[in-house]
């Protein structure tokens, strides 16, 4: 039965849109296959690697105005998406303790988890743009950048696809991370200056989703598998080597960056300093 998180949290009224998928049988979710992701995954790669060469003789795309209004849709969408799960996961604490927030898997028996859940796995592929608007721009295509979103967007539909805990605190903290993170990158898009601690608050912000990931993941080892709290040793395993060279690749970014103090890169590209 499905159940209406507003009606039993107290939460505040949703909006019409967040009713869209009521009806929607996503069940194919958590039984469907897995060749879709592969496939798109494999695409990706293919943008990678043949992408750059491609542009390699041509003129770079001038892209601001795309780049802005990207940046603001996924920052749009990151904030209300933070906002409702940060508000289910606080009435979950409340109810269940901190094991029902890590434990949880995807929740799409009810909503507005169901439309935020199904929307949130769908973005990981819609996020592959990111790297398209890199590569058109000629833009320097770093590791980090194509590594993070190709891993999360096959592992967030593996842990959905299998129901593993820590699904939805993973949603609900990738989404408050990108809130901070989109709405920067549409600020810079536009053209509008930030003090220099922005910068380093956010790559912080990233940081501590990384610790915050692997710390999940410790968790989970300890406490599961049990029926409130699924997992697997391949689930175990793939996430938290996932997690551990995100957290050494952005400490990495992180000493580079702020304190060698190379060239500063946002979203994979290297930011040119202005005269």
């Amino acid at each position: 039965m499905r159940t209406n998180e507003t009606a039993v949290f107290g939460m505040y009224p949703l909006f019409d849109f967040e009713h869209s998928l009521d009806d929607y049988d996503t069940r194919w979710i958590t039984h469907g296959s897995f060749v879709p992701p592969i496939l798109l995954s494999l695409l990706y790669m293919v943008l990678v690697i043949g992408g750059p060469k491609y542009m390699e003789n041509r003129k770079r795309f001038d892209l601001r105005g795309a780049m802005t209004l990207w940046s603001l849709g996924l920052a749009i969408y990151s904030v209300m998406g933070s906002y409702r799960m940060l508000e289910i996961a606080y009435h979950t604490f409340m109810e269940r303790g901190l094991r029902g927030v890590v434990c949880t898997g995807v929740v799409i028996d009810s909503f507005p988890s169901r439309f935020w859940t199904t929307t949130f796995l769908f973005s990981k592929f819609v996020e592959y743009g990111d790297t398209a608007l890199i590569i058109l721009r000629k833009q320097k295509l770093i590791f980090l950048h194509w590594y993070h979103h190709l891993t999360v967007a096959l592992f967030v539909w593996y842990s959905a696809r299998n129901n593993y805990g820590g699904s939805n605190l993973f949603i609900t903290v990738n989404l408050t991370v990108h809130a901070f993170m989109y709405t920067y990158y549409f600020i810079r898009a536009a053209r509008i200056r930030l003090p220099h601690f922005v910068n380093i608050f956010v790559t912080t912000l990233q940081i501590s989703q990384m610790f915050v990931g692997c710390g999940m993941f410790m968790y989970l080892g300890y406490s599961g598998p049990k029926p409130d709290c699924s997992t697997s040793d391949t689930h175990l395993m793939t996430g938290g080597l996932m997690y551990s060279t995100y957290l050494f690749l952005f400490a990495k970014f992180f000493y580079l960056t702020y304190i060698r103090k190379e060239k500063p890169v946002q979203n994979g590209t290297e930011l040119k300093k202005k005269n």
